[in-house]
């Protein structure tokens, strides 16, 4: 019977809550959770060989919760990590916030 299950055991891959997958070519996926301090901010790893090409992010909130803006500093958005900012919903001070990213680069 088959498990609907494909594995492509010749890339180089680490899985889990945080990981990572080299496509052929060189293209790297990369994804997490993470948690931003008190004063907002906290450092993504985006420690890509040669380039970020895209990056995004979403708020792990419950539902019924404040509304959380999560801001990435542009200028950050290269090797070794983007510099990510969550604030209330008033948008008036930094909170600590947990989010979920995806990054794709090479």
């Amino acid at each position: 019977a088959s498990t609907g299950k494909v594995d492509f055991p010749q890339l180089s891959r680490t899985i889990g809550t945080s990981g990572s997958v080299e496509l052929p070519g060189g293209l790297f996926l990369k994804w997490g959770k993470s948690t931003s301090s008190a004063s907002g901010s906290v450092v993504v790893p985006l420690d890509f060989p040669n380039a970020v090409f895209n990056f995004i992010m979403n708020a792990d909130i419950a539902v019924g919760a404040s509304a959380v803006f999560l801001t990435v500093d542009s200028s950050t958005t290269t090797q070794p990590g983007a510099t990510v900012f969550a604030r209330n919903q008033a948008n008036t001070a930094y909170i600590a916030a947990n989010y979920y990213w995806f990054a794709i680069g090479n």
